[in-house]
């Protein structure tokens, strides 16, 4: 959990997925730590990178926004 808010501290805000202190997926939130500046394009592979992350490690999105996990 301490390896996990270091990451996040990196960062006005994120989304970050790790395993064993390593990342497996990050969403950049640098908007007021609360939005990503990116395209919608991005975002959504952005997002989907987290769900895959997730699933990889046994938790299913169950349809809520990425940043209640």
């Amino acid at each position: 959990m301490c390896y996990c808010a270091k990451e996040v501290d990196k960062y006005s805000g994120a989304c970050i997925v790790t395993d064993n202190q390593t990342n497996k997926s990050v969403l950049p939130l640098e908007i007021y730590g609360v939005m990503a500046n990116m395209t919608a394009s991005e975002l959504t592979k952005s997002a989907d990178a987290i769900d895959v992350a997730l699933e990889e490690l046994g938790n299913r999105n169950e349809g809520e926004p990425v940043v209640n996990k």
